[in-house]
């Protein structure tokens, strides 16, 4: 020191145990907030997988409510409902059809009616005729032997024929009553089986419509949650990144408490009276004072980046909640009893399929009684065919006899005749009536060869529908409730993040802590700088520069290096900026 400076003397004791506390307490801060920077870390480390595991369950979600396995049964679906339009279509037209012909059969029973009541009249006639022949034949005596013989024959066959036309027309009547029963049940049963059918198909396909609409919503909403999570999950490795700054801010109070360490052992050896000491003193202390500033600065502006990011995250959590919500309730409209009313649906609609194949099996019985009873007419028109053969040749024998009997058994020649035209016309009668049978017994055979086959073609077809509308609303119906599954636990993870995010940010107070402690530290240094500033004369506060090179080597990160510059002026940086190592280079954080 100059002798013409006046001495001063400096509180470089004072100054020396304020820097040791100040060392200590950077210290103790240092360690006391490490514990808790690393306990947030884990904990949005913690944060940072959940979004990650919400973002990818949110995702499957998506591609399995609009993925091919749902779209490709719902349209199975739909095929399988067109295929039972279609055979309700089908058995409608063949029922038409059954019915028609049965129609036909019933009018050509009828139609036999007017020819078998035509035998009543021959058999008067006849009978009549036979009674005439007796009398004649009594008249004529011992010359007309043998008339009274034909004519009692002529007459029991014409009770013959009486007797096999009645039990024809007894069965004819029967057959028709059968058919009329069938046509009106088969009727009946069509009309009402095809109104309810149609209305279960219509319900189902209205079911079906609200599934896609469902399925549809349920895609979009989870597009919009899988979008959401993404961002979250973004945002949360954001947040976890940014958790970089404690190193840094670590690292530039190390810095601080080393600068100080340092300072503290010169003041304490030295002399009351260094007056270099002082001013380079107080210009470290003012440097140090800076970069705890920036540091505090910068930690409390990254805590609350911090907690501000988790808050928006949280806020976006639960709006994924509530969307998640939302899905779910979407979904669960499609939940299991959706699926059991439509399979219970199509199982009446199954039921009524198996009673139309009934139907079709009562049709079959009914042609096989038809062709049963028809054949059995054949054979009484065929005797009565034959008795008619008998009464023509009997007839011809009675006119051979009469003509050899001369005048007098003109009469019985006539009424021979007369007996021979009436067997004539009963066989033509039996002719019509067989050509009639005739008929109806190819109508009923193609009937019944028609229906069995179809029945049992439809009764095969229905079966595999009904088996393959198992399989698929099985399908769906799994599914469906894997779906919903998923949904229930991404709702649950998604909500139980929120809760853990706010209940991190509302507990964390670690930036407050070292804003304190950085406080006492800052009022300590600003402290011994106005002492030492009121010591000091103005003319020997200067050559900063020369004075800070040293500490200017020892940083590590660009935010320092910031600091020091507007401290010491730029060309106090010149040094530093101009000779640093490969090695220091590489350390530098940008923050």
């Amino acid at each position: 020191m100059d002798k013409g400076i006046e001495t001063i003397v400096f509180p470089f004791a004072s100054w020396g145990e304020s820097l040791a506390l100040m060392t200590e307490k950077l210290q103790q801060l240092s360690g006391s907030t490490e514990g808790e920077f690393l306990s947030i870390g884990a904990r949005l480390q913690d944060y940072y997988f959940r979004a990650g595991s919400i973002d990818r369950l949110a995702s499957d979600v998506t591609a399995q409510v609009s993925g091919e396995e749902v779209q490709g049964a719902i349209e199975h679906l739909v095929t399988l409902l067109d295929k039972m339009q279609n055979y309700l279509v089908d058995s409608e037209r063949e029922a038409g059809l059954d019915c028609e012909s049965l129609g036909n059969v019933l009018r050509l029973l009828e139609q036999v009616v007017e020819p078998l009541s035509g035998f009543s009249t021959i058999n008067k006639v006849l009978r009549m005729l036979g009674m005439s022949t007796k009398i004649e034949s009594a008249r004529l005596g011992n010359s007309a032997a043998g008339f009274d013989t034909i004519a009692a024959d002529v007459a029991n066959l014409s009770v013959q024929v009486l007797e096999k036309s009645q039990t024809i027309l007894t069965q004819q009547s029967s057959l028709c009553d059968t058919i009329r029963k069938t046509l009106e049940g088969v009727e009946k049963t069509e009309a009402e089986q095809i109104q309810r059918v149609q209305g279960i198909l219509d319900k189902t396909r209205a079911s079906l419509a609200s599934l896609k609409e469902i399925n549809s919503n349920c895609s979009v909403i989870a597009s919009v949650v899988a979008s959401a999570s993404s961002e979250i999950s973004k945002g949360m490795s954001e947040v976890v990144t940014s958790m970089q700054f404690h190193d840094i801010v670590r690292q530039q109070i190390e810095h601080v408490e080393t600068a100080l360490a340092e300072l503290h052992h010169r003041v304490t050896s030295c002399g009351s009276e260094e007056m270099d000491l002082a001013v380079e003193m107080t210009d470290i202390c003012e440097l140090q004072a800076a970069q705890l500033r920036q540091a505090g600065d910068e930690i409390s502006d990254a805590v609350r980046s911090i907690i501000d990011n988790l808050c928006k995250v949280s806020d976006k959590e639960s709006n994924t909640a509530s969307k998640t919500r939302e899905m779910a309730g979407v979904a669960d409209r499609a939940g299991s009893s959706f699926f059991s009313d439509m399979a219970d649906d199509l199982k009446k609609i199954a039921a009524v399929f198996a009673s139309n194949a009934e139907a079709n099996k009562s049709i079959t019985r009914a042609m096989t009684s038809v062709a049963g009873t028809v054949g059995e007419i054949v054979t009484y028109v065929g005797d009565i065919e034959h008795i008619g053969e008998e009464i023509e040749l009997i007839a011809m024998n009675a006119q051979i006899k009469a003509a050899r009997t001369g005048a007098e058994g003109a009469a019985l020649g006539v009424l021979a005749e007369a007996t021979q035209r009436l067997s004539v016309e009963a066989q033509e009668q039996t002719g019509n009536v067989s050509r009639t049978l005739l008929a109806v017994t190819e109508t009923t055979e193609s009937l019944f060869h028609d229906v069995g086959e179809e029945a049992e073609n439809l009764e095969n077809e229905i079966d595999s529908i009904v088996n393959e509308l198992d399989s698929v609303l099985n399908s769906l119906r799994l599914l469906n409730e894997n779906i919903i599954e998923k949904v229930q636990s991404l709702e649950g993870e998604v909500l139980a993040l929120s809760c853990d995010i706010e209940s991190t940010t509302s507990s964390i107070s670690v930036h407050e802590l070292m804003a304190s402690g950085l406080s006492d530290v800052l009022g300590a240094l600003n402290a011994i700088v106005a002492e030492a500033a009121a010591l000091i004369p103005i003319d020997l506060a200067k050559g900063k520069t020369a004075r800070l090179q040293e500490l200017a080597t020892r940083y590590t990160m660009h935010s320092e290096r910031k600091v020091h510059a507007g401290f010491a002026g730029a060309e106090g940086f010149d040094t530093f900026s101009g000779s640093g190592s490969e090695e220091s280079d590489d350390n530098v954080e940008l923050f």
